[in-house]
């Protein structure tokens, strides 16, 4: 194999034969190789599946937003954080994803609830139960 054949994977530094990377397509790229070997663009691949189980969740209508907001309004009588239990003020709400859509969570309605600014915050990407377990630690539940 000629040195020509070969090429220098600009993740790995390895030099790799020319058939360890993708090949470009279309007119202007097809005499073109990417940048990374196969192997390397596979975990770059794994590496972004948060985007890729964000794109893949279901579209979230205005439909399921208003079964949200009516729902807790209707349980509630106002508009109340699902974890403090305190009535919120008018846009000072979110809209919240019970299981993070990170972690494989959907924009179902059975997944969505209100929380507080402050609540949603501090939740960050944590489930219900995992944000319970950090309040109880904290001693504020």
């Amino acid at each position: 194999m000629k040195e020509a054949d070969k090429k220098i994977c600009s993740k790995c530094k390895t030099l790799l034969p020319i058939t360890a990377f993708y090949k470009g397509s279309g007119e202007y790229k097809s005499n073109l190789y990417s940048r990374h070997c196969k192997s390397c663009s596979k975990d770059r691949l794994y590496a972004n599946k948060d985007k890729y189980n964000k794109k893949m969740a279901a579209k979230l209508t205005i439909k399921t937003i208003q079964l949200v907001y009516e729902d807790n309004i209707k349980k509630f009588g106002t508009l109340t954080c699902n974890f403090c239990l305190k009535p919120i003020e008018m846009q000072k709400e979110h809209l919240e994803h019970k299981n993070p859509l990170s972690k494989g969570g959907s924009n179902d309605y059975e997944n969505l609830g209100i929380a507080c600014s402050r609540c949603n915050k501090r939740k960050k990407d944590k489930t219900v139960a995992q944000y319970l377990e950090y309040l109880n630690k904290k001693g504020e539940n």
